[in-house]
């Protein structure tokens, strides 16, 4: 079944098999003219087999040219004691590379990151 593109209110609701979840959202429309620096926003949040977090955060750019927001995943290790993220492994931009190390972390763990961050 096709869907047409997604609104950018839909909630995702992300649910693993292993029982780590969160609720992720896409962020809120941008106003068409700049004013000043936003809160970054949750994206994408997804935790991968309890081991891993990816997390994607549209936030503010210190570029002068170019997209004045970016999307900015980060992949942190999960610390199931304390239910917290733990240190911060690899980082990338957007949705594919979020995709990507969901990907990587459930065929070969860590080491699969390497390859997408070279």
């Amino acid at each position: 079944m096709e869907t047409g593109p997604m609104s950018n209110r839909e909630i995702l609701r992300l649910t693993a098999s292993d029982g780590c979840h969160k609720e992720s959202f896409l962020a809120e429309p941008v106003a068409d003219e700049y004013i000043g620096p936003l809160p970054d926003e949750s994206v994408l949040w997804t935790c991968v087999k309890r081991k891993w977090v990816v997390s994607t955060v549209e936030r503010d750019s210190s570029a002068i040219l170019g997209p004045r927001r970016f999307l900015e995943t980060i992949v942190w290790r999960w610390n199931e004691a304390s239910q917290d993220r733990g240190e911060m492994i690899a980082m990338g931009s957007g949705l594919a590379y979020h995709q990507a190390a969901c990907n990587a972390l459930l065929g070969g763990g860590e080491d699969e990151l390497k390859d997408l961050n070279t």
